[in-house]
């Protein structure tokens, strides 16, 4: 079950990085790295970052329409995690919030990935 919970935190973590409103990385319309990447990873190198070396049983995202960024994730004796971080967004997972500005949220998930309590500040 550790293992999991610690690819399901890895994939937040990620998605929670990268859901902002500007998805523009300056790449558009080039083609991705391969092989001959000079670093010497090739696609299949599982450190490359194109690649997965895993087994993943579900993919979970968190949040709303705007932006979050997970900033720490903490182990629970009952097998879940805590996550702290910021929000803006007003909608999907944050209920308690109404106006669009960064706030702190807290959010409690179960050893499944549930959502057992969550809170802005």
């Amino acid at each position: 079950m550790k293992k999991h919970i610690s690819v399901l935190l890895i994939l937040l973590l990620c998605a929670a990085m990268s859901c902002s409103k500007d998805e523009s990385s300056g790449n558009e319309g080039q083609e991705p790295m391969t092989g001959d990447d000079p670093t010497g990873m090739t696609d299949d190198d599982p450190m490359s970052g194109n690649g997965f070396a895993g087994v993943l049983d579900q993919v979970r995202t968190y949040g709303g329409s705007n932006f979050e960024e997970a900033k720490n994730v903490v182990a629970t004796p009952d097998g879940g995690v805590i996550i702290i971080g910021s929000t803006r967004s007003i909608d999907g997972d944050i209920v308690d919030k109404t106006a669009p500005n960064f706030d702190a949220w807290v959010l409690k998930l179960d050893a499944e990935g549930d959502i057992q309590w969550s809170k802005t500040y």
